[in-house]
């Protein structure tokens, strides 16, 4: 129970203090308004390349199960027509 209260205070503290000091919440001006800044374009960069790479791997794992997957109807075919 107290961990519960605990965790309400901090809400509560942490609430209180975005409202009295919004400017804690705003976004960097990079962020927010500025969608020229080189910064800005250099973080797209970098996130499409971070998708690009995690594709890249996910579809290799993907095509090793497909062909995992082909090479065992395969065989459990050849076994078939041998008994």
């Amino acid at each position: 129970m107290y961990r519960h209260l605990n965790r309400f205070n901090f809400t509560v503290l942490l609430t209180g203090t975005w409202l009295v000091v919004p400017d804690l919440a705003r976004a960097c001006s990079t962020c927010f308004g500025a969608p020229d800044d080189p910064a800005v374009i250099g973080i797209k960069v970098a996130m499409f390349s971070m998708l690009g790479v995690t594709g890249t791997v996910l579809g290799g794992f993907a095509s090793f199960f497909i062909h995992l997957h082909r090479k065992s109807n395969a065989l459990l075919a050849a076994s078939a027509k041998s008994v």
